[in-house]
């Protein structure tokens, strides 16, 4: 069974995962060292053009193996040269100069995202990992898909896990992927 309530939830976190469209425009004091590092980022790098396998893989290592631990996922990061955008404390943006995904993480550990620009093999990627890591999950129906969701599943009715891909387009920019889990108590709401 699907709880709207937890719908609800989810539609708020996909508007709030969309914030990563603002790593996109950072300038950065450079004060300490992570904003030294992160002013000489190459800009494509901050959403990048991920392969399929590094995207559905920044997800599983930091959003789903690491579980709803913001500091585990945070030192997973931090471990492998991601460094933190600074800004909104409720959303953690954290990016890395290379090739691999942007990834947004909540403080309070209920959500988590990877997003970088859209290419070839990502959706069918993302299908693949959500059938293989979660065998009963629930494709929720056209009909209650929150607008602006492309794909959206239920990977723990117990739970109320979600796990999601939403598509932006920019203005003068590649349109962009972003593939989030949110984690739910029962009853309970992220506004």
């Amino acid at each position: 069974m699907i709880n709207r309530k937890a719908l609800g939830s989810v539609i708020r976190c996909g508007v709030a995962a969309a914030t990563l469209a603002g790593l996109s425009a950072c300038d950065v004091p450079a004060t300490t060292s992570d904003t030294y590092e992160l002013a000489n980022i190459d800009p494509r790098n901050v959403i990048p053009k991920s392969t399929p396998k590094a995207f559905v893989a920044a997800f599983e290592k930091y959003c789903l193996d690491e579980g709803p631990n913001t500091a585990a996922i945070e030192r997973a990061l931090r471990s492998t040269d991601y460094v933190r955008v600074p800004g909104n404390s409720a959303l953690r943006g954290w990016v890395v100069d290379d090739k691999r995904p942007a990834v947004l993480v909540a403080a309070n550990g209920l959500s988590c995202a990877v997003a970088a620009q859209a290419r070839t093999g990502q959706t069918e990627r993302v299908r693949e990992m959500v059938s293989s890591r979660f065998p009963g999950a629930i494709a929720v129906p056209a009909n209650m898909k929150p607008a602006g969701m492309e794909s959206l599943w239920l990977v723990d009715a117990d739970k109320n896990v979600f796990v999601f891909t939403k598509r932006r387009t920019p203005v003068g920019e590649p349109s962009q992927l972003i593939l989030i889990t949110v984690r739910l108590s029962p009853g309970q709401d992220l506004t």
